[in-house]
């Protein structure tokens, strides 16, 4: 699996894009089936391709149109499957009349994404205009027939509840973390985290050195073992009860460090000069 890192952000546009495709593609499947098993009457169908195609030009401005016509395919595919009625019109609307969503985009364009995503209104506003966009295209698919008046108002009628549930989906993906976002903006902001983070890493780590270096009182222990992430008045505190141990008016202590000094002195190899005067010492006793 590719770590973000490792792809450009073409790269990993085209990844996510085919993502949204392949989970529009199945659940448009999925509804064109159930509503379609209804009868052969069953013209209306939910769909989510509209919500998610939204979704993917706000990520990818105008790159994210793709998404949508692709998923319109799916209901066709699942009619001709079960041998129902499909026509030229019927193809076109389903797969082209979604470039109509690109209508939508003029408003990230005048208001830019930030705000669209936070105001609800603005994002009412941002699927309202694809809605328009959508259904407008589609009706014009019909222009050279004598259905185009029953087409417009059976996509502007009963196509309301799609887009209505095309908002629902945007709502819900603004509540999410880092779905309805600029993606490219949001890559850059990624890639240049680790980078930020050992910059700050380095700079703490120099500031807890030149603290320590300039406090007046030895390391301990504590200080090595806890890496240096205490604080000057937290190893002060640490120090009291070892300073107090080892304080003058600590007799067990000053006669401890005598007879380890003492130890110390023996262990060592006498120096050219005193061998004689020790070892006279030694046998005076």
């Amino acid at each position: 699996m590719y770590r973000l890192k490792d792809m450009t952000w073409r790269r990993y546009r085209a990844f996510d894009l085919l993502l949204l495709t392949v989970i529009a593609l199945v659940l448009e499947g999925i509804n064109a089936f159930a509503f379609t098993a209804f009868g052969p009457s069953a013209t209306f169908t939910l769909s989510v391709a509209a919500g998610v195609g939204l979704i993917a030009i706000f990520r990818w401005n105008l790159w994210g149109i793709a998404v949508a016509p692709i998923a319109g395919a799916a209901p066709i595919v699942v009619r001709l499957i079960m041998g129902k009625p499909v026509n030229l019109n019927l193809i076109l609307a389903a797969t082209v009349g979604y470039l109509g969503l690109a209508l939508s985009y003029l408003l990230i364009k005048l208001k830019g994404k930030e705000i669209v995503r936070r105001k609800i209104y603005f994002l009412a506003l941002y699927v309202l205009l694809g809605y328009v966009g959508l259904e407008t295209v589609r009706t014009l698919c019909y222009s050279w027939t004598e259905h185009f008046a029953q087409a417009a108002i059976s996509y502007f009628t009963w196509d309301l509840l799609n887009g209505l549930f095309a908002f629902l989906i945007v709502l819900v993906a603004s509540k999410q973390a880092n779905l309805l976002v600029d993606m490219k903006s949001y890559l850059s902001v990624i890639s240049s985290k680790p980078t930020s983070a050992l910059v700050r890493e380095e700079q703490n780590a120099a500031n807890k050195l030149q603290e320590l270096s300039e406090s007046n009182f030895d390391l301990n222990e504590a200080a090595i073992l806890d890496g240096g992430n205490l604080t000057a008045d937290e190893l002060r505190e640490l120090e009291k009860p070892y300073k107090k141990e080892t304080s003058t008016a600590n007799t067990f202590y000053l006669d401890e460090q005598k007879a380890l000094k003492e130890y110390q002195d023996a262990k060592r190899k006498p120096k050219k000069g005193k061998t004689t005067k020790l070892k006279e010492e030694k046998d005076g006793e």
